[in-house]
């Protein structure tokens, strides 16, 4: 028998990792009473006529709110940390907390108790996300996933925060050729509860047959939120620090906000880049790269989120 391509070998050992992660996991979270939905992952790959097709590169589970704490903690026992623990409260993320675990089969869990466009409301997220799903087989295990329709936003809103990037595009392309219309329609009813009507629309306006569906649905043309707007223009999360800085009246909160940014925690800076993990002069050099680098973005970051504003208050006629 001939060498296994080194290539075969890395997808195999990974899908491996990630399938003995997610079974540990939702053992670990049943064990615990606690109720956790798959999101993403194995729960899009249903789009695809072979689900090998759409690997996935982590596990992504949504819970309560109220149970986040208590699923972290159960992440923790299995030997999974967080690598933002210390950081400040604005360096983590609001609506997810990513969990990484080294080793032979090393894994990455992002613990959701929202969606970056629900984060204002995850209680409500959850309440609409909850009563609507189904089950799946994976590996000789019923896990449970999204509804459709749920689905089908989460996928749109997916493609939106990675604008441009291959694969969201292509679920979303899937999406749109497997949901019949009735979906679309209870998921712009979804998106009209949970004030996510800005995201459905511009997720699917990014390809051809979104737009028709939009256009169906009388969703509109133009976000009307200034956050999609910025995703559209390009260059978050950059864009989105120079909204936040624009929006904040405070003298005081502007410096620490621009300070923030510029000399984060340890922890963020080694989230950030890399390389800072490597010793405390790599993280010193990551000090002094920073501001090079928040000056290089900064131009086109701004040049985005004015043309976020123009556009939200000069919307095409």
């Amino acid at each position: 028998m001939g060498d296994v391509d080194p290539a075969v070998r890395a997808v195999a050992a990974s899908r491996l990792a990630l399938v003995t992660a997610t079974g540990e996991v939702l053992d670990a979270m049943a064990g615990a009473r606690i109720r956790t939905v798959l999101l993403k992952g194995p729960a899009t790959a249903r789009l695809y006529r072979d689900p090998a097709l759409r690997p996935a590169g982590d596990v992504d589970l949504l819970v309560e709110p109220s149970h986040a704490e208590a699923a972290a903690q159960v992440l923790e026992s299995l030997g999974f940390r967080d690598p933002l623990a210390k950081a400040r409260s604005h360096e983590r993320g609001a609506h997810a907390v990513t969990f990484y675990r080294s080793g032979a089969l090393p894994a990455c869990v992002d613990l959701h108790r929202s969606l970056y466009w629900c984060e204002n409301d995850p209680e409500a997220l959850w309440r609409e996300f909850s009563r609507g799903t189904t089950f799946i087989d994976l590996e000789d295990r019923r896990v449970e996933v999204l509804g459709d329709p749920a689905q089908a936003l989460v996928i749109a809103g997916h493609a939106l925060r990675h604008l441009g990037a291959a694969k969201p595009l292509e679920d979303l392309r899937r999406a749109l050729a497997v949901y019949q219309q009735d979906t679309w329609v209870e998921a712009a009813a979804l998106a009209t509860r949970l004030a996510a009507e800005s995201v459905l629309a511009a997720g699917l306006r990014l390809v051809d047959a979104g737009n028709r569906v939009a256009d169906a649905l009388g969703l509109e043309k133009n976000p009307t939120s200034a956050e999609v707007q910025v995703f559209l223009a390009g260059l978050p999360p950059v864009a989105l620090g120079v909204m936040s800085l624009a929006q904040t009246r405070s003298m005081r909160q502007r410096a620490a906000l621009v300070l923030g940014e510029v000399f984060p925690t340890p922890p963020a800076m080694r989230y950030w880049n890399g390389f800072a993990g490597r010793g405390r002069a790599a993280l010193t050099l990551c000090y002094f790269y920073r501001p090079l680098w928040l000056a290089f973005k900064l131009p086109g970051a701004y040049r985005a989120w004015r043309a976020a504003n123009i556009a939200l208050s000069d919307p095409p006629r």
